[in-house]
């Protein structure tokens, strides 16, 4: 599920939904820290040394996306979407996890722009009357079948991976050896923090993940919960354990053909905003942090945004450039766009 570290605010604001009228839409001892790998730095030192904050009430100019893209023909809102070949000479795996199954691909990963429309929906039976032109789906929920009928449409999809967090309901949970599991997620039963600096152990896990992702044909992995630095994660994470992490994720993404995105964890943005093709953000309005995505922004990429509150109040406050849903906390298929 979505929105762990923020649940406590979002929680409340829930509430008030029940008398919006939306409209269904898209629906501590520790181990020391593994090095990080020559992949991992490569991947790292190729982002923007910071990403630059600006006040959330200017929207950052972007270019236009590349003439070779071409939209998606689909009775869904067209979807502007330019593709980037991977590096000619991309870095290696590092050598503490498994290769990928697959190289990357010659025509690379989608690279979504800013402005896109988009909804999540985690927890829905099926995705509900899908109008937007993105849709983040649970990448083990999700069948083969359901990724192609959206895609047939026109519509781009997104993978959700929690990566930060073990969950005890997966398939896979059992390849989670007992060291890397942490203290529990506040308001999150069956979940538990996972130790970030294992990348001997979970990059290898969630690599799996992904390459499930791609085998069901989705575009683009959001790999959640990479903030347990700043959270009581029964581990002594720093933020450097995140940004190897996450880059490591990144890079397993891109290898295997997906966009890769950074859900939440603003603090990561300074290494990571260069590295990342998309950003997902829960209720910056509510805790007026929008202005942080300026960079991400301005570079021509999407920060796909959630907030959990009154539509009214969320779309005046979401700055321009935002790509902008208001939802109920259960990330059903109800949903409000601003």
């Amino acid at each position: 599920m979505s929105g762990r570290a923020r649940a406590a605010g979002g929680l409340v604001l829930a509430a008030l939904l029940a008398g919006c009228a939306g409209s269904p839409a898209a629906s501590s001892a520790s181990p020391a820290r593994s090095s990080v790998s020559p992949a991992v730095s490569s991947a790292v030192s190729a982002a923007p040394a910071s990403v630059s904050p600006a006040s959330s009430s200017a929207s950052p100019a972007v270019s236009p996306a590349p003439a070779s893209a071409s939209p998606v023909a689909t009775s869904a809102p067209p979807v502007a979407t330019s593709v980037t070949a991977p590096p000619s000479s991309a870095p290696s795996a590092p050598s503490s996890v498994s290769p990928p199954a697959t190289s990357a691909p010659p025509g690379g990963w989608w690279r979504p722009v800013r402005g896109l429309t988009w909804d999540v929906q985690l927890t829905a039976a099926e995705p509900a009357a899908v109008t937007a032109a993105v849709l983040e789906l649970d990448g083990a929920d999700t069948s083969a079948n359901t990724v192609a009928a959206l895609r047939a449409r026109g519509v781009r999809t997104i993978c959700y991976v929690n990566a930060g967090g073990w969950e005890d309901w997966r398939p896979d949970a059992s390849a989670f050896p007992a060291a890397v599991l942490g203290a529990a997620l506040d308001d999150w039963p069956g979940e538990r923090w996972l130790d970030l600096r294992r990348l001997d152990v979970l990059v290898p896990i969630m690599e799996r993940r992904i390459q499930a992702c791609a085998d069901k044909g989705f575009d683009a992995v959001d790999p959640d919960n990479l903030d347990g630095w700043q959270a009581a994660s029964g581990f002594a994470l720093i933020r450097a354990d995140a940004v190897a992490y996450e880059a490591a994720l990144v890079e397993a993404a891109h290898r295997r053909g997906l966009s890769a995105g950074l859900k939440n964890a603003l603090g990561l943005l300074p290494e990571l905003g260069g590295v990342i093709d998309f950003a997902v953000n829960e209720q910056c309005v509510e805790y007026r942090e929008c202005d942080r995505y300026a960079g991400v922004l301005a570079a021509g990429k999407p920060v796909f945004h959630i907030e959990y509150a009154d539509a009214t109040a969320a779309c005046a406050g979401a700055p321009a450039g935002l790509s902008t849903v208001v939802k109920r906390l259960s990330l059903d298929s109800w949903s409000q766009r601003c």
